[in-house]
């Protein structure tokens, strides 16, 4: 078996960044048996690769193409002279280095995944170099007049020696009150930074989950303030799709102008899905007024606030707003199989005047609210 090239640590790091950037297309100096970054090329098509390797001929150069979509599969193709060698033998602090470096950008990735951006990351280099068996890392964000502080944990693995992004606790505090919950992260996937104060807001989030089995589905998840687990944690709600909550039905019943557009619909959707309150504009007298709107799985239909969310409408106020035949439904009309429209506008105000004082009261802190199989799409 042919021995390979020796790359550099420069040139591994390089060739990481190319690949996550989509250029696998790669030539390289064949000559050479220690590979500098001056040494490989990266691009993003063949066509391209090949007029490098046509323009660019030297005494002390022989190019080669080759196409590689992970540093690993980069190194299994770069073989160096006729010799034989044991592979095993061969760039082992390279290999190792590489191992450290994909695992650091994987982690740098799942950062900015996760919605806390690349304000970490010099700190989390910095604790995987110096090989801390585990460590977290803090940091703080602003919501309007509400303080969202974050305390990701890490931890190394005796079985692969990887780090791995294990969870981050929230600790809110806002104009009412304090409130803490732990959200777990799988393999990258998890409740995001805006999610998780979206749900200590009060707010739910539609996230695709997991089965014990490994299947895979959807679901809206809600903290339960009124009710904790043993160990002092928010237990969690959920609202599958087979319980009938249709967030575009939802909003049809509003003379919402943002309807009439495609692309604005779609924003829309994404938005209230995970969590946000959104201002819309409702056509009400043939004049745009502006609400704040937000979406509620438990009752079925949105939530609608005066323009800066500052106060929640009732459903009475909320019936004005609506188009003709979902006025009729929620001011009486008995559907089969459905509340009326005044049982539900009872629950939902007793809910809302609830939910606005309960802040007030909380200020425990929690220790292991595990949202089990939430993750997100990539």
């Amino acid at each position: 078996m042919k021995p390979k090239h020796c790359l550099s640590d420069d040139l591994i790091s390089a060739a990481q960044e190319m690949f996550l950037s989509n250029h696998h297309w790669i030539v390289y100096n064949g000559l050479n048996h220690e590979l500098e970054t001056g040494d490989m090329q990266f691009f993003k098509n063949k066509r391209e690769a090949s007029q490098y390797t046509q323009n660019n001929t030297a005494e002390n150069a022989s190019y080669k193409l080759i196409y590689a979509s992970s540093i690993l599969d980069l190194i299994g193709q770069l073989t160096y002279g006729n010799s034989i060698g044991s592979v095993n033998d061969v760039n082992p602090p390279a290999k190792t280095n590489f191992m450290k470096e994909e695992n650091l950008n994987y982690l740098k990735i799942d950062l900015k995944y996760l919605g806390f951006g690349d304000r970490l990351q010099a700190n989390l280099e910095h604790n995987i170099r110096q090989g801390f068996p585990e460590f977290v890392l803090r940091t703080q964000t602003e919501f309007g007049s509400a303080t969202l502080d974050s305390t990701l944990y890490f931890s190394r693995s005796n079985e692969d020696g990887k780090y791995y992004f294990n969870r981050h606790d929230a600790r809110m505090k806002n104009d009412v009150g304090v409130l803490e919950q732990s959200f777990y992260v799988n393999k990258g996937h998890g409740i995001t930074l805006k999610e998780a104060f979206n749900l200590l807001e009060g707010r739910a989030v539609y996230k695709e989950m997991d089965t014990k089995e490994g299947e895979q589905y959807h679901a809206w998840i809600q903290l339960d303030f009124e009710n904790r687990e043993e160990n002092g944690s928010y237990k969690i709600k959920q609202f599958h799709e087979e319980d009938g909550y249709d967030l575009g039905k939802a909003l049809s019943k509003f003379p919402l102008k943002e309807l009439s557009d495609q692309q604005k619909t779609e924003r829309l959707l994404m938005s209230l899905q995970k969590g946000n309150l959104q201002a819309v504009t409702m056509m009400v007298d043939g004049k745009g007024q502006r609400f704040s709107i937000g979406a509620s799985p438990e009752y079925k239909t949105v939530d609608v606030f005066d323009y800066g969310a500052v106060r929640p409408l009732t459903n009475d106020q909320k019936a004005q707003l609506m188009t003709g035949e979902s006025r009729k439904r929620l001011n009486g009309k008995k559907v089969e199989g459905e509340q009326t429209g005044k049982e539900l506008s009872q629950q939902h105000d007793d809910k809302q005047s609830k939910g606005l004082k309960h802040g007030q009261h909380v200020s425990q802190k929690l220790q292991g609210q595990k949202t089990k199989g939430v993750k997100n799409h990539r």
